[in-house]
This record gives C-alpha cells, sequence and structure tokens, in this order.
C-alpha cells in the first residue's frame, strides 16, 4: 500500500488535487509489485480550511490544533505547528491507523515549507510513522517564494535540514523559481501542484522507489508536437518546468522518463551523448511505450540535489547582519558601563 499524506495547508491542498486529477488511479494501476495496489490519501492540519477539500475521504481528513487555535491555523509560528502536532500526535496516528490496514510499503509526505503547521510538524509525524509501521517514508517539499515575505523564507532555511532529514528521500520544488519567471504567487503554486499531478500521473513505484536514499527535484512536460528530439525535450523542461535553483553539474545522475506514443521522439543517442557532454553527469532513459496511444508524458527526475545553489543566502546575510548590530548595541552598552 502506498499512502499520501499532506500536512499543512499546501501539503493537504496537493494530496486532495491528486485525487481530483485522477492520479491516484494511475498510480493503483501502475504499482504492481507489491501485494496490495492501494493508495490512499490523508490530510493533517490546523487549520479548518481542510473543510474545503473535496476530493480525500472526509473520513482520511483529521483537524489538530482546535483547542490552541480554534481552527485558524498556525500562521507561520513553526515552535507552534510543531508543539500542535507533538501534543496531538496520537490523535493524527489515530487516523493514520484508521486507514492503514496493511503495512505500507511507502508514505509520501507532502509539504509546503515556510509556514507553521507543514514546517513545523511534518518531522514529527514522519519520524512517528517510520517508528510505528517500519516503512520507507518519502517527501515532497516546496519551498516559498520570496514575495510570501521574508518570515517564510527564514522558516524554510532555519528548518530545511530537519525536514529533509526526518524522511528517506526528498524531492525539492521552488516556488521562488516560478515567480522569478514573472508569475504571481497564485500562478507559481498552480504551476508546481500541476508539475506533482502531472509527474505522479506517468511513473510507477520504480520511480519513487529511485528517490530514497536521495534529494531528488523533477520536471514534467506534455509536448503537443508529435515529432520531437529528446534534447530539445530536455532542454524545453530544464528551461520551464524545473522548479528548483540549482546547477546541475553538481548532480549525481538524470533520468529522462517518456511515456505514451514513443514514435513521437526521436534522438535517442544524440541526447544521450549531449546530456553527458553539457552537464557532465550520468544521464539514463526510461521508455514506456503505449502503442496506439495519442499522446506523450515527459519527465526528468534530478538524482543528488544536494547543493540548492545559495538559495537562501540572502536570509542568512540578513540575519548575520542583525546578529552583527546586536552584538555591536551589546558591546556599547558594555563600554557605556566602563
Amino acid at each position: 500500500m502506498l499512502y499520501l499524506v499532506g500536512v499543512g495547508g499546501a501539503g493537504s491542498k496537493i494530496v486532495d488535487a491528486l485525487y481530483q486529477k485522477n492520479v491516484v488511479k494511475k498510480l493503483i494501476a501502475r504499482i504492481q509489485s507489491h501485494e496490495q495496489n492501494t493508495v490512499i490519501g490523508v490530510a493533517i492540519d490546523t487549520s479548518e480550511k481542510l473543510k474545503t477539500l473535496s476530493n480525500i475521504p472526509e473520513k482520511n481528513v483529521v483537524l489538530i490544533g482546535k483547542s490552541r487555535v480554534k481552527g485558524h491555523g498556525t500562521g507561520v509560528d513553526v515552535a507552534l505547528g510543531r508543539k500542535i502536532v507533538t501534543e496531538e500526535l496520537g490523535l493524527a496516528m489515530n487516523k493514520l491507523s484508521g486507514v492503514v490496514k496493511k503495512k505500507p510499503w511507502l508514505v509520501v509526505f507532502f509539504s509546503g515549507l515556510g509556514g507553521g503547521t507543514g514546517t513545523g510538524g511534518t518531522p514529527v509525524i514522519a519520524k512517528k510513522v517510520k517508528e510505528v509501521y517500519k516503512t520507507s517514508t518519502l517527501g515532497v517539499f516546496v519551498l516559498p517564494s520570496a514575495g510570501e515575505g521574508r518570515v517564510y523564507t527564514k522558516n524554510a532555511s532555519e528548518n530545511l535540514e530537519s525536514v529533509l532529514s526526518s524522511v528517506d528521500g526528498s524531492i525539492i520544488l521552488d516556488n521562488n523559481v516560478v515567480t522569478d519567471k514573472g508569475e504571481d504567487i497564485l500562478s507559481a503554486h498552480k504551476h508546481v501542484n500541476q508539475l506533482i499531478q502531472g509527474f505522479f500521473r506517468m511513473i510507477d513505484e520504480s520511480f519513487l522507489e529511485r528517490c530514497l536514499g536521495e534529494r531528488t527535484s523533477i520536471a514534467y512536460y506534455k509536448p503537443s508536437s508529435d515529432h520531437l528530439s529528446i534534447k530539445d525535450a530536455v532542454e524545453t523542461m530544464l528551461r520551464d518546468s524545473f522548479y528548483l535553483k540549482f546547477e546541475l553539474e553538481s548532480a549525481d545522475k538524470i533520468v529522462f522518463i517518456a511515456r505514451g506514443n514513443l514514435s513521437y521522439l526521436y534522438g535517442h543517442d544524440f541526447a544521450q551523448g549531449w546530456a553527458q557532454n553539457r552537464f557532465g553527469v550520468e544521464f539514463e532513459y526510461e521508455f514506456y511505450d503505449e502503442p496506439g496511444s495519442n499522446s506523450l508524458e515527459l519527465g526528468l527526475l534530478v538524482i543528488g540535489t544536494k547543493d540548492l545553489n545559495g538559495r537562501f543566502d540572502e536570509v542568512k546575510e540578513v540575519a548575520g547582519k542583525k546578529e552583527t548590530s546586536e552584538l555591536d548595541d551589546l558591546l556599547k552598552d558594555i563600554h557605556s558601563i566602563f
């Protein structure tokens, strides 16, 4: 069994959309190597906006922190989010145990980083799930746009490592890459969610398992042309739908995925040599031919996204200046005493 667990508002919406877009049905159809080919989504949040979710079964939704935040969420208070999830971990786990009938072969967590519940609560729940079910865990984490406010970025920067270390593998995406292209914040969320939906719709369990033990990112593209070179497809995805500021030359491996009518693609050998020469990393193909299909879906899995290329340098610089300023003020006060 595969469990998709949304923690916080953003994560819960992503899981809800996976139901809406029939991604769950696609995953069920492709999970063949495990006895229980079932996919179940669960949403956990501190905000009553959970009630607006229309696709996750109601019995799989749990509102926590009602006594503390009255259903209004934790805002950007990461410590509060962590505290509520820790205090009400039993409630969240009871909800999971109510739907977990068999030991899951994988639990995938979805969270937006920067807010209180997703950022503070995900590590708490992920560690407990691993402890109880003795299963592998994967996280799909979305970094905030700078336009969402400095506090969101600061929270993501300060808590990223603790969140990533709480799961066995991760897929990292960044709203800020989308807003840097000129999109507003709402559009950025939409684009990132569509990317996740598209990628999960075309993969099978082997791709999720390849993320375990790794930090990865993904891209997705559904071309309209029926005559496309792989080189052009890779360049298009890296330019338009690779939502992570990251130097590909430092990756461990790039995996190109194609599902559908493979006769639409050409240039296999050239593309492999081109990619290896350009990026200096291993380049692999995974092809899933569906004869008779009138469409093609493409994806990239970039494995080894260790260095986020200074993503949070500005935040750290501001924090450093603040600490220096506070130290200067303290030294002035000490000097005045003498």
